[in-house]
C-alpha cells in the first residue's frame, strides 16, 4: 500500500501526457481561480465585474507601470549588481519581497506544488498542472525578458496568443530561494483560464494535507529548507511556535484561574503544564481539585489517583488531602463505601481535621449506620473549638442520627445546643420545633421507631408503631415534617497548595413520619 504522496503523484503522473514538460502551481484553497496577485487586487479594489470591463487590460497595464515599476525604478530597486533588471526581473524581485504582481508562481516540481497546495489543512487544496511544451497554447518568454514591455507582456493582440512563461534566472537575494523552488513564473495576460488543453487541476483533500506535508518533511520539503533567504526566515518564523512557558508557570496561572472560578481555563493550563513536563502528583491533584469542582468527578478520580502515593505529596504532607478529596468525588458518584474509605485513611494520616470526620459522618449517614455517624458528627464539632465556635452543621446532623435511632430526647438536647449557638439557622429551628411536637404527641405511649428508606435515596421515612387506639396521634405525626441533612464540605488545599470552592456534597435527606397502629413492634 503506498504513501499519500504515491497517490497525488499518480494522480499527476495519469494527468499528464506523454512526452509533456510540466510546470506545477499548488494553492492550499481549491476554490480560489488561477489569478495573479494583480488580478486578485484589482478585484479587491473594483468588485468581480472589473474582470469583465472593457478597460480591465489598460488598467492591468497602467497598475504595473504607476503602482509598480516605476515607482520601484525612482527608488533605485531596479539596479542589481550594478545592471539594470528588465521589467520582469523587477516585478520577480517585488512578488519575492510580497509585491502582488501579474507573475503567477510555478515550479518544475510536483512536490514543491503539493506542498504550497497542503498548507491549511481546514480547506481542499488545488495543484495545476501546465504543459509548457504544448507549442500552440503555451510559449516562453527568453533569457532576461528584455525588449518586451509591459504591453508585450502582459496583454494578448489580436489575433490570440500563447500563454507566456518565464524562468528567471537565479541572482540577489532571490538566488537560494529560485533553485530551491525550481520556480518558473505563468504571466497572467491578465488572466489564465483553465480548460484550453494546456492546464489540468488536481484537487487535494484536507484530510490529506497533514500526512502529505509529513512525508515531504521526511524527504526536507519544508518551510525552512523552501524559503532560504532572510525575508523567507523572517516570514516563517511568524508561523513558527513560540517557546512553552515552564511547568511551573503553567501551574501558577492556572492556580490564578481556579482562584477565579474560570475552571475551563485552569484546567487548559494544568494540561499544558502536564504536557511540558516534568510532573508530579501535585500538578495532577490541582487538575482533579478544578475537575472535582466542574462536576468532571470520574476524571478527577483518575487524577486523584495518579497523585497518590507520589514522592512529592508525601514530602509535602499532602497525601491526606488527596485521599479526602477523592472520598468527596467518589460519595458525588454514589460510591459511599469508597467515600468512607478514603476518609478513614485520610484521618488516620491527619486525625484532627474536622471536615474529614463530618463528610465520614455524612457517608455513614447515607448507609444508614448511625451509630458510626453520630461517632464522627461528635468528633467533628469538638474538634471545631470551644461551643461557641462548634460547626452547626455537625450538630445539625447528629440530630438526624440521633431521631434516626428514636434517641428522641438525645436529638432534642442537640438541636437545642445547636440553637443556643445564636445562628440564624432555619433547619434547626424547624428540627427543634417539630421534635417538641412530637415529644409532646408520643409522652408516656409505649411506641417504637425505626427509620426506612422510601424507595429514593434521598429520602428517609421515620416509621413509628403506636399501641392500638391511638389512630388521632398517628394523624397528627403525619403531618411533621423535617429538615434533612446539611450536604458535604467540599474539597480542600493544603501545604503550599492553593484551595477551591468545592462543591456542595450529596442533597439533603427529605424526612417524614407515618405511623402504623396496632401492636407495639419489638
Amino acid at each position: 500500500m503506498g504513501t499519500i504522496l504515491d497517490k497525488y503523484l499518480d494522480r499527476i503522473v495519469r494527468s499528464a501526457k506523454s512526452g509533456g514538460v510540466y510546470a506545477y502551481r499548488g494553492q492550499r484553497k481549491a476554490k480560489w481561480l488561477l489569478h495573479s496577485g494583480a488580478t486578485r487586487r484589482l478585484i479587491r479594489e473594483h468588485g468581480e465585474q472589473i474582470l469583465g470591463d472593457p478597460e480591465f487590460t489598460a488598467l492591468y497595464l497602467n497598475y504595473h507601470r504607476d503602482v509598480l515599476i516605476e515607482p520601484a525604478r525612482t527608488r533605485g530597486y531596479g539596479i542589481e549588481a550594478g545592471r539594470d533588471l528588465s521589467n520582469l526581473e523587477l516585478l520577480a524581485k517585488l512578488q519575492h519581497f510580497g509585491a502582488e504582481t501579474g507573475l503567477i508562481d510555478f515550479t518544475w516540481s510536483p512536490l514543491v506544488a503539493l506542498w504550497f497546495a497542503s498548507e491549511n489543512p481546514d480547506h481542499y487544496g488545488k495543484v495545476f498542472l501546465v504543459d509548457s511544451s504544448y507549442p500552440i497554447g503555451i510559449t516562453k518568454v527568453p533569457g532576461s525578458g528584455n525588449g518586451h514591455g509591459l504591453s508585450d507582456v502582459f496583454t494578448v493582440p489580436q489575433g490570440g496568443q500563447p500563454i507566456l512563461y518565464w524562468e528567471p534566472t537565479g541572482s540577489g537575494d532571490a538566488m537560494a530561494r529560485i533553485l530551491r523552488q525550481r520556480s518558473v513564473f505563468v504571466i497572467g495576460r491578465p488572466l489564465v483560464i483553465p480548460g484550453t488543453g494546456v492546464i489540468e487541476e488536481i484537487t487535494i483533500d484536507k484530510g490529506d494535507k497533514e500526512a502529505i506535508l509529513g512525508e515531504l518533511a521526511i524527504i526536507d520539503f519544508n518551510e525552512a529548507t523552501l524559503f532560504q533567504d532572510v525575508y523567507g526566515f523572517a516570514q516563517a518564523s511568524k508561523r513558527m511556535r513560540v517557546p512553552h512557558l515552564s511547568a511551573d508557570a503553567y501551574r501558577r496561572r492556572a492556580d490564578n484561574y481556579y482562584q477565579l472560578g474560570e475552571y475551563d481555563k485552569a484546567i487548559d493550563d494544568y494540561n499544558r503544564s502536564i504536557e511540558t513536563g516534568p510532573t508530579t502528583g501535585l500538578t495532577y491533584l490541582l487538575r482533579a481539585n478544578v475537575l472535582a469542582a466542574s462536576g468532571r468527578h470520574e476524571e478527577a478520580i483518575d487524577d486523584y489517583n495518579r497523585a497518590d502515593g507520589d514522592s512529592m505529596i508525601l514530602q509535602q504532607d499532602n497525601q491526606d488531602v488527596v485521599l479526602y478529596n477523592r472520598g468527596n468525588s467518589k460519595a458525588e458518584l454514589g460510591d459511599i463505601q469508597g467515600a468512607i474509605q478514603d476518609y478513614t485513611k485520610a484521618i488516620r494520616r491527619t486525625p484532627t481535621i474536622a471536615q474529614f470526620y463530618y463528610n465520614r459522618g455524612n457517608a455513614c449517614l447515607d448507609l444508614y449506620h448511625f451509630q458510626e455517624a453520630i461517632a464522627d458528627f461528635d468528633t467533628a464539632s469538638n474538634l471545631d473549638g470551644p461551643p461557641a465556635s462548634r460547626d452547626l452543621n455537625s450538630l445539625f446532623n447528629k440530630g438526624i442520627a440521633l431521631l434516626a435511632t428514636g434517641q428522641l430526647s438525645e436529638a432534642l438536647d442537640t438541636y437545642r445546643q445547636a440553637s443556643s449557638l445564636g445562628n440564624d439557622h432555619e433547619g434547626i429551628h424547624q428540627n427543634l420545633w417539630t421534635l417538641n411536637r412530637i415529644v409532646i404527641l408520643v409522652q408516656g405511649l409505649d411506641y417504637s421507631l425505626r427509620a426506612e428508606q422510601a424507595g429514593d435515596p434521598g429520602r428517609m421515612v421515620l416509621r413509628f408503631s403506636l399501641p392500638k387506639g391511638y389512630e388521632p396521634v398517628g394523624r397528627e405525626l403525619q403531618r411533621c415534617l423535617f429538615f434533612g441533612r446539611a450536604g458535604n464540605t467540599g474539597n480542600t488545599g493544603g501545604p503550599g497548595l492553593v484551595g477551591g470552592p468545592g462543591f456542595d456534597g450529596q442533597p439533603p435527606l427529605t424526612i417524614s413520619c407515618e405511623t402504623e397502629v396496632g401492636e407495639v413492634m419489638p
